[in-house]
C-alpha cells in the first residue's frame, strides 16, 4: 500500500467529529494535526479538518463572548487556514471578506 493510499480510520474522524459537536474545536484541531502529517492525501480527513476550521471561525466570530479585537484575528486564522486546504471553499472565502471589510471600514490594518 502506497503512502497515498492510506486512509484515516473511521474512529479517528468520529473522534474529532464528537468534540467539534461538542464545541471542543482546538482539541479537535489538536487530533487532526497528526493524522494530516501521517495521512496528506485522505480526502476524507481534509473534508473534517476544514469543516472544523470553518466552524470554529464561525463560533470565534459570531458566537464567542471574545471582544472584537480578540475574536476577528481568530477566525480570520481559522478561514484562512481552511483555505490553505480548500482554496475553493465559499465560505471561508466569504468570511474573510467580511472580516476585511469590517477592518477596512474602521481603517483599521487587517491582521496577517
Amino acid at each position: 500500500m502506497s503512502c497515498s493510499e492510506k486512509k484515516v480510520d473511521a474512529n479517528s474522524l468520529s473522534k474529532v467529529n464528537q468534540l467539534v459537536e461538542n464545541g471542543k474545536y482546538e482539541e479537535a484541531l489538536t487530533l487532526l494535526t497528526p493524522l494530516s502529517n501521517d495521512f496528506p492525501n485522505d480526502e476524507n480527513l481534509k473534508a473534517t479538518q476544514v469543516r472544523t476550521l470553518i466552524l470554529y471561525g464561525n463560533y470565534l466570530m459570531f458566537d464567542s463572548p471574545l471582544p472584537p479585537k480578540e475574536k476577528y484575528p481568530g477566525a480570520l486564522k481559522q478561514y484562512r487556514s481552511a483555505l490553505e486546504i480548500d482554496p475553493t471553499n465559499s465560505e471561508a472565502n466569504e468570511n474573510i471578506q467580511m472580516i476585511t471589510s469590517i477592518y477596512k471600514s474602521m481603517g483599521r490594518e487587517i491582521p496577517n
